[in-house]
Formats: structure tokens, C-alpha cells, sequence
């Protein structure tokens, strides 16, 4: 059974130890990647290549809540009050991730919980 938290938290943690590996097997073969409502493609090497786009030089990510589902805020500077720069959303259907949306829409980043 698909647990959103806990996959939000092994995302999280691969993210910033820059695992791509253990970040991808939780994608579906097909899953489609979109940044900032554009296509970016579809299957496990255009996921590589959407995260890839997200890593920066002192960034991380860590699990919020935007609209009660878990999302991963990408971060930088302090960990207890971070700068928020995007939300990755996942979506699934099973088992698996099929969707996933970057964001760097500053509204929506006004609205991220803890």
C-alpha cells in the first residue's frame, strides 16, 4: 500500500543525499514529469533529468504539507527557518509515482506547512 508521508520522507532523503538511484525506484517506468506546468517528459530518465534541474549548490529538501498532502519543499539556508525556492508534488496510482510536478510558483510556496 502507498503511504504518501513516507514516500515524501525516502524522496527526501534521497534528494539531498543526491541518491538518484534510490530516488527513481519509487517512480513509475512511465511517469511524467512537469516544471512549472510544462512538459518536461515522460519515463524514469526525464524524472533524472527534472531532479537534476533542481539541484543547486547548498539546496535540500525537506517534507511539508500544501493543501494536507505531503510535498517536498526545495530549501535553502537554514534548516529551522529555510528560504523555500519549489514544491515538488507526487502523484500515484498504486504502488508507484506517475506524476510529478515542480513548482516555483511563489503563491504556492506561501502556502506550505509543517
Amino acid at each position: 500500500m502507498y503511504h504518501a508521508e513516507a514516500v515524501a520522507r525516502v524522496q527526501a532523503s534521497a534528494f539531498n543525499a543526491h541518491d538518484m538511484d534510490t530516488f527513481l525506484n519509487q517512480y513509475a517506468t512511465r511517469a511524467r514529469v512537469l516544471r512549472d506546468g510544462h512538459w518536461v517528459g515522460e519515463g524514469r530518465s526525464a524524472v533524472q533529468r527534472g531532479m537534476e534541474a533542481e539541484y543547486h549548490e547548498g539546496s535540500y529538501v525537506q517534507v511539508r504539507h500544501l493543501d494536507g498532502e505531503p510535498v517536498l519543499a526545495e530549501c535553502h539556508g537554514d534548516p529551522e527557518h529555510p528560504d523555500y525556492e519549489g514544491v515538488i508534488r507526487l502523484h500515484h496510482v498504486g504502488d508507484f509515482v506517475d506524476e510529478v510536478r515542480i513548482d516555483h510558483d511563489p503563491g504556492m510556496l506561501v502556502r506550505l506547512q509543517e
